[in-house]
């Protein structure tokens, strides 16, 4: 899908989750090249570097202006929205759980978060946020080289 330039970044990042999901995944179900234990390492690493900074960036410059919209459609979007980043946030906080069945839960969760967004909530905010607004978010947070998550996990 063809992304506005404003939103590429957060896209491209989308890609890089993507792949974090399916190989934690594989770990989980045993199929991967680390333990469940190097997997969760790596997951709170990449949740550090770039998962939680790409939440951020979408919390205070993409959402704020959707919700002023008060569009039933947006608003029930958003309620998905905050409940996903919510328990991704609590998956790495609670550090008790560490086994290979919470590790496939925060890979599903994640892959089905980024889907959300990638079909539904950015096609929102590209139809329903300005040109002003959607500017701010490539100011505050250009297009840059990958490396974190993908390279951080796939390679061993």
């Amino acid at each position: 899908m063809k992304r506005c330039p404003q939103l590429e970044a957060l896209s491209d990042e989308h890609h890089s989750a993507l792949v974090l999901a399916r190989t934690v995944s594989r770990c989980a179900a045993g199929r991967g090249n680390f333990s469940v234990a190097q997997a969760w390492d790596q997951v709170e690493k990449a949740f550090a570097n770039e998962l939680d900074p790409h939440f951020c960036v979408e919390e205070k410059f993409m959402i704020p202006p959707l919700e002023k919209k008060s569009l039933p459609e947006i608003d029930e979007m958003l309620a998905r929205f905050h409940r996903e980043h919510r328990e991704l946030r609590e998956c790495i906080r609670n550090t008790q759980k560490r086994d290979a069945e919470s590790l496939a839960r925060f890979a599903e969760l994640l892959h089905d978060h980024v889907r959300f967004e990638e079909r539904t909530l950015f096609n929102a905010a590209e139809e329903n946020l300005s040109q002003e607004e959607l500017d701010l978010i490539l100011e505050v947070h250009p297009r840059r080289p990958q490396e974190g998550l993908v390279s951080q996990v796939t390679q061993k």
